[in-house]
């Protein structure tokens, strides 16, 4: 029996399986030599959903320039005839599912077809399930891709994206998983070092799912508010967190009621961010589970269960497996909520991304004192060189000082914490001493004080430092006395007896 009879009879004896309800129109292009099969190929896709055209292979090319197309069909028998075509059609349409069918299966032949940019693979004669399950995979993949790249688009101007700035390979890998992630409602952990951000890629990733909700409901008609986005710290009481997360209910049945609605149970969903996940309750930890496992959630004192309706974003910054080892988080509700791993770089490992995140705070406060701030060449090269150890919550909280006690619009060194100018000059002169790149001698100041001291090492003199330092930022301020007293943080007169100590006294005349 052929493919064309086959998919007759099964047409004749049941329904075609139609494309999931709020799919966007998809059109598929269907090129098959075989004009008996070629009408039942287009009929199927006709039923379910698709808006079809179909062609002979020797046609493809005078229509490429007109052609609208979501997925293609294409025949490949004989393969060598039909690949010219196949490229063409890759090229035209980088990014759209290319299905071939043959009556000639072989491994060489799929691996051609695989190599040259076909999507998957049918082998005639093929069932009428075969095609149709081959057909929505393919709409699936296309609806996705096109869903993200609309999303991706919108989400450039997005105030949450703004404020990640990813300008580097890192975040942009990381930025590129959020949105694809965001079209889900699985579970999402967000790791990563304390203060490199992780609530912003909470935020970025609950817009973007509000952006792919409102796409789809502008396509169905529906018109809803966006859903909100929730946070509750998990290092809180256990009874705070009970009723946050759970709600309440009391003297349920009577005229007294009352009830306390829980953030797992908020009516319109969202998104709720359980920061520090790692500090939750071991009670609670089995509560949240229970909820996770059965979609729903009974509050204390109620004999209702109300449903989850929220999609839940766990962060941490401590070693979770580590945890689940020592028997201090559960494993099984480390797995519930470890479905989708997202780790943010610390912003040492981002620099890139330094200018434009200190660009957003210096908006932020450009705004609210109503004056342009904006980065020196001397502060922004300090910025540069530091380490972060405490990432962007110490950058955001270093620019905020800055524009607190800058005198003007323009922020200096001198307006930057003195702690950075000690941190980054000990960096250049352990490059001076031993030739490490700056990020080492910058590594090392801020890991020395957690080294263990051992015989080798040569321990310095805190004065031998003290005098050290003070000598370099004199160097580094071309002599400028009063700008190295302050940006030190001691007294002009208390610099000038020191360098009187060093014997350099008349220098300070």
């Amino acid at each position: 029996m052929t493919t064309a009879e086959v998919l007759l009879r099964a047409m004749q004896m049941g329904g075609v399986s139609a494309l999931p309800a709020g799919t966007f129109p998809l059109h598929l292009f269907v090129v098959e030599p075989d004009e008996h099969l070629r009408e039942p190929l287009m009929e199927v896709g006709r039923q379910m959903g698709f808006t079809v055209r179909g062609a002979s292979p020797a046609e493809v090319a005078g229509m490429l320039d007109a052609l609208e197309c979501d997925v293609v069909l294409l025949d490949l028998s004989p393969e060598a005839a039909r690949l010219d075509v196949l490229r063409q059609l890759r090229q035209k349409f980088p990014r759209v599912p290319i299905l071939v069918t043959t009556a000639f299966a072989s491994v060489q032949t799929a691996v051609e077809a695989l190599r040259n940019g076909a999507s998957d693979f049918l082998t005639k004669p093929f069932s009428l399930e075969e095609l149709t399950t081959t057909l929505h995979l393919a709409a699936e993949q296309r609806s996705f891709d096109v869903e993200l790249r609309r999303m991706q688009h919108q989400m450039r101007t997005s105030p949450a994206m703004q404020q990640v700035a990813a300008a580097s390979p890192a975040m942009q890998k990381l930025m590129s998983m959020v949105l694809r992630v965001a079209v889900s409602d699985h579970p999402v952990m967000v790791l990563g070092e304390s203060g490199s951000g992780k609530e912003r890629i909470a935020r970025v990733l609950h817009e973007a799912a509000a952006v792919g909700a409102r796409q789809r409901a502008g396509e169905s008609g529906a018109r809803n508010p966006d859903p909100p986005f929730l946070q509750v710290l998990c290092s809180g009481s256990a009874a705070t967190l009970e009723t946050e997360l759970f709600g309440y209910v009391r003297n349920e049945g009577t005229a007294l009621r009352e009830e306390r609605v829980g953030l797992l149970t908020v009516e319109g969903g969202g998104t709720l961010f359980l920061d520090e996940i790692d500090a939750l309750p071991p009670d609670l930890q089995s509560k949240l589970l229970r909820a996770m496992k059965d979609r729903a959630v009974r509050p204390p004192g109620s004999a209702m269960s109300r449903p989850l309706t929220v999609r839940l974003v766990a962060s941490s910054s401590r070693d979770l497996p580590l945890l689940v080892e020592r028997g201090a988080f559960r494993k099984d509700l480390y797995f519930r909520l470890n479905v989708v791993n997202l780790r943010v770089p610390p912003l040492r490992q981002r620099r890139e991304d330094l200018p434009l995140l200190a660009a957003v705070f210096l908006e932020k406060h450009s705004r609210e004192r109503l004056l342009s701030f904006s980065l020196g060449p001397d502060a922004m090269r300090v910025l540069m060189e530091y380490v972060w150890p405490g990432n962007v919550r110490e950058l955001e909280a270093v620019i905020e000082r800055a524009c607190t006690v800058s005198s003007g619009p323009v922020l200096h060194l001198a307006d930057l914490p003195t702690q950075l100018h000690q941190d980054v000059a000990a960096a250049e002169e352990a490059v001076r001493i031993d030739g490490r790149s700056r990020k080492e001698g910058a590594a090392a100041v801020v890991t020395a004080a957690a080294t263990p001291v051992s015989a080798e090492i040569n321990i310095e003199p805190i004065a031998e430092m003290e005098r050290r330092m003070i000598l370099l930022a004199l160097q580094k301020l071309n002599g400028d006395k009063i700008m190295t007293a302050k940006l030190l943080g001691i007294g002009k007169t208390t610099l000038y007896r020191k360098l009187k100590e060093y014997g350099i006294g008349e220098l300070a005349a």
